[in-house]
């Protein structure tokens, strides 16, 4: 039972630290990131990184952080994946902020007085969701440009990586059982 206990908690951590690797490097002392400077500079509720695992609009790019560091990457492969980070950094940017200001619009129409029908909110809701795929479909193109600097030895490591984290994620729910409001729906 200990050591499941240090199990869970070492993932735990790893999960925690993603969100901070993923953030990119600091702004110094006494600086701290943005409101929602997240992975990309995108709003990212993990400390202030990217989605945590069951966050709705979390792709498969979440653990590519940690994925990478089981790679071994070498330094000019490191190189690389700045410079891959670095060039969709503003399409990021630019998709985090038009998605706030989406939810920000969903939110007031929701919260407003009279009568409301599911019907009246698709304009926003349709907006929602075609920023997430946009936000998708750049991850992918994250991932897909990454997964192509790798040797087939680092794809099969991260994939033995990726195998270990999904067994500790099962787990840890055996451990702790159901989330106190059930399983998040299928695809978060």
């Amino acid at each position: 039972m200990l050591k499941k206990i240090v199990v869970v908690s070492a993932v735990s951590l790893l999960f925690l630290s993603t969100g901070a690797f993923a953030a990119g490097p600091g702004r110094g002392p006494g600086h701290a990131p943005p409101p929602g400077a997240g992975m990309f500079g995108g709003p990212g509720p993990m400390l202030g990184g990217m989605p945590g695992p069951g966050t709705p609009g979390a792709g498969p790019g979440r653990l590519l952080p940690l994925l990478l560091r089981s790679a071994d990457l070498t330094a000019e492969q490191k190189a690389e994946v700045r410079k891959i980070l670095d060039s969709h950094r503003p399409a990021f940017r630019r998709l985090f902020t038009q998605l706030r200001q989406a939810h920000q619009a969903l939110a007031e129409r929701l919260f407003t007085d009279g009568d409301l029908r599911a019907g009246q909110l698709a304009p926003e809701v349709n907006r929602v969701a075609d920023l997430r795929k946009r936000l998708m479909r750049e991850g992918l193109d994250v991932v897909l440009e990454v997964r192509r600097l790798l040797t087939p030895e680092q794809r099969k490591k991260v994939a033995r990586t990726r195998a270990k984290l999904e067994e500790l994620r099962r787990e840890m729910h055996e451990i702790l059982g159901e989330p106190p409001l059930g399983d998040p729906p299928p695809g978060e």
